[in-house]
């Protein structure tokens, strides 16, 4: 199968993490995600972290999951003037609209903004209080949220900042809400 995306399109990122968890019935859903993750040329630079459901709260096991990846990347690229990280979830579903121009895109954006803290990749139908604004970059909006904004976290790329922002509200307040409701409150 050839890929639709270059791969090379993806070097502007300095690592890729998938989250899965270690639920046996699910290990079909985690080979899907990485078929459809080489489709787009991503599989080789993936980084797969495994996680136990937490069974007691799937809410908090979810959020523990992606801090911790976050740790994981702070710990690793702490030196760096900034980078850029995707996170992806194993439940995430490629598009069609997923192309070689809209990574140019992105790419683009993401070298010339500088104060960018999270990008998402997930496409929502209906998020209460949220609105898009077109951005000068071609496939690119603004999302501005309220925090009954939460947008997801199937995919979403996050600087340095966006990193030390969520390790910081963590270490101030533990588990308080789900992933994407700390997001939508941290960068509106």
């Amino acid at each position: 199968e050839v890929s639709i995306v270059d791969p090379d399109k993806w070097d502007f990122l300095d690592a890729v993490y998938l989250i899965t968890t270690t639920i046996s019935s699910e290990t079909d859903r985690l080979e899907r995600t990485k078929e459809q993750l080489r489709s787009v040329g991503l599989l080789d630079k993936l980084t797969i972290k495994t996680f136990k459901p937490d069974n007691e709260d799937r809410v908090r096991g979810c959020y523990t999951s992606h801090i911790s990846v976050m740790q994981d990347i702070d710990k690793k690229m702490r030196k760096k003037s900034d980078y850029r990280v995707l996170i992806l979830e194993d439940n995430l579903e490629t598009t069609g609209g997923m192309s070689n121009s809209v990574l140019e895109s992105i790419a683009n954006f993401v070298e010339v903004k500088e104060d960018w803290d999270v990008f998402h990749l997930a496409y929502m139908m209906y998020v209460p209080g949220l609105s898009l604004n077109k951005q000068k970059e071609k496939n690119v909006v603004q999302m501005k949220a309220s925090q009954q904004s939460a947008v997801g976290t199937s995919a979403y790329m996050v600087s340095k900042s966006g990193v030390k922002q969520m390790l910081e509200d963590y270490k101030q307040n533990k588990f308080t809400d789900a992933v994407p409701n700390i997001m939508a409150k941290l960068f509106p």
